[in-house]
This record gives structure tokens, C-alpha cells and sequence, in this order.
């Protein structure tokens, strides 16, 4: 009985980690000025992660939970904007232009 007990709750616990771990998402982009050019340098921040952008104004935060973020956008020079973002179990694009 004992080691049916044992085996039960590792088959629980392989079942909660994994949907655990296919809860998981990423949210993804670019960062362009007004005029079209790429924002490199630019600091985002989402739910306790950080990235910044490279050269071809890319972004990506991987291990997002599926919910809605507040999204933090700092460009180099300028002040910080916020926006709310929904991350879904599909990966989510989001791309942003700088126009303030």
C-alpha cells in the first residue's frame, strides 16, 4: 500500500509540474523611434523581469505567466511610459513605437 501511495503522489506531483511548466509564456518585439529607426538601449520591465533592447530594437521576457502586466518602457534620454499588456499560453508580439 505504501509504495502505491509513493508512486501516486509522484505521478501528481510529474502532472502539477508539468502543466505548471506549459502555463508559461513569452512576450516579444520591437521598439522603434517615431522616425522608423530600431531603439537599441531601451530598459522594459514586466512582472519583476527586465530586458534590454539590442541593436535591432528587439525585446524578449520568457517565463511570463498567462495574466495582464503593467509594462514599463524607458528609452535612453527620455522618461519612462507604462502600458498595460495581456500575455496569453500563446506567445504574444507586442511592438512599440517611441512618440513621446
Amino acid at each position: 500500500m505504501n509504495k502505491k501511495v509513493i508512486i501516486a503522489a509522484i505521478v501528481c506531483f510529474w502532472v502539477f509540474t508539468t502543466s505548471m511548466a506549459q502555463e508559461r509564456s513569452q512576450l516579444y518585439g520591437t521598439v522603434k523611434w517615431q522616425n522608423g529607426a530600431f531603439a537599441k538601449g531601451v530598459l522594459m520591465r514586466i512582472g519583476g523581469y527586465r530586458v534590454v533592447t539590442n541593436k535591432k530594437g528587439y525585446y524578449k521576457f520568457d517565463y511570463l505567466k498567462p495574466g495582464e502586466y503593467t509594462l514599463s518602457i524607458k528609452p535612453p534620454g527620455k522618461r519612462t511610459k507604462y502600458f498595460k499588456v495581456k500575455v496569453t499560453r500563446k506567445y504574444k508580439t507586442d511592438d512599440f513605437i517611441i512618440d513621446w
